[in-house]
């Protein structure tokens, strides 16, 4: 395996490790809450929006790992340019460093709160016999193995691995990430 690609997931597995108690048990915590109220509302307890639903999308929102995801890619892009190009910029490249901590942190507290809501709904699917389970588990699956990867791709970036220790290369990532933030900013407004 590559070292940095190790790293990189050493990194990522010793947080998990702190956070699977905490996030995981709060993933189990809102899947029951999300079953009980489903059930309340099936029984016509209550007919307002479901809390835990809130609760579920308000932390799995993309909003703060974007936003440290797109501002990591384009300053380890800024840094590797400059790099390549025989200057440096040590307060920048502690900065790219700072926050592949933080991207990481954030990234494995998603990950271990699915783990957390996964472990309910895998119980709730198996006990009931519900196929709607395993479509939940599948598609937290995807949504967890692209955290999982744009977290990776993001930190070989910042390590300049090959291709992108290569100052031009650099750039053209900048560019790209440039033009796909322009979109999603154009799309959300829409």
């Amino acid at each position: 395996m590559d070292p940095d690609l190790k790293l990189v997931l050493d990194k990522f597995l010793a947080e998990l490790k702190k956070d699977i108690y905490f996030f995981g048990g709060c993933g189990f915590t809102v899947a029951l809450f999300m079953v009980w109220q489903a059930r309340l509302q099936e029984l016509g307890v209550t007919k307002n929006p479901h809390w835990a639903n809130e609760l579920f999308s308000d932390f799995m929102s993309f909003n703060a790992f974007g936003l440290i995801f797109f501002g990591y890619l384009l300053l380890a892009c800024i840094v590797n340019t400059s790099i390549g190009l025989g200057y440096s910029l040590p307060k920048l490249a502690s900065a790219v460093s700072h926050m592949e901590s933080r991207l990481t942190q954030i990234a494995s507290s998603i990950i271990a709160f699915m783990v957390g809501l996964l472990a309910l709904v895998l119980i709730y699917s198996v006990i009931n016999l519900d196929g709607g389970g395993l479509k939940l588990i599948f598609l937290v699956f995807v949504f967890s193995f692209f955290i999982l990867g744009s977290l990776t791709a993001a930190l070989l970036i910042g390590h300049r691995t090959e291709p992108y220790n290569i100052w031009w290369v650099s750039i053209i990532v900048f560019v790209l990430l440039a033009c796909l933030l322009a979109w999603l900013l154009i799309q959300s407004g829409k």
